[in-house]
């Protein structure tokens, strides 16, 4: 019989792209309002390792900042919701 090829574990590559800033700070903030995660959570130290090794061209964020994107955000959605019933015949 022929022997059996060694089957290799499949890698999981994040090379192809790089991610964006803007779009990781999108997402820990998705995701930190989503799983309702203390703020302090971006400062734990195994977090910022994951985020350093998945996007090691991105600086992590800090609780401060979570804050204070978190407030922008706020405001943005406020305003769209306002501008969407202001548009709502009654």
């Amino acid at each position: 019989e022929a022997p059996t090829p060694e089957r290799k574990q499949a890698k999981i590559s994040f090379a192809s792209e790089t991610t964006s800033q803007v779009k990781l700070d999108r997402l820990v903030l998705n995701f930190v309002v989503d799983s309702l995660q203390p703020f302090s959570f971006v400062e734990a130290e195994s977090f910022v390792n994951l985020l350093q090794y998945v996007a090691p061209n991105c600086t992590h964020m800090t609780r401060r900042m979570l804050m204070t994107r978190l407030d922008a955000s706020y405001v943005e959605m406020k305003l769209r919701l306002k501008e969407s019933l202001a548009s709502v015949p009654y």
